[in-house]
């Protein structure tokens, strides 16, 4: 499926979680976009968890922990 081709394409360090929240309200609630993504990396393990749904963005933002 689709998230199949983006994990084999971009890998685990090139992926962030990100929605298009609320314009995308009509196709689905926050929280079973959520599920999804998080049902399919989950066995990937709490690594690659941490990357896609945090790790990733803070280390290309740059976020400082304040």
């Amino acid at each position: 499926g689709a998230l199949d081709h983006v994990f084999q394409m971009f890998g685990p360090d090139r992926l962030v979680f990100g929605t298009n929240w609320p314009v995308s309200q009509p196709k689905g609630e926050m929280s079973v976009v959520k599920g999804i993504v998080y049902n399919y990396f989950s066995p990937k393990g709490n690594e690659v968890l941490a990357k896609v749904f945090a790790g990733n963005a803070k280390r290309v933002y740059k976020y400082l922990n304040r």
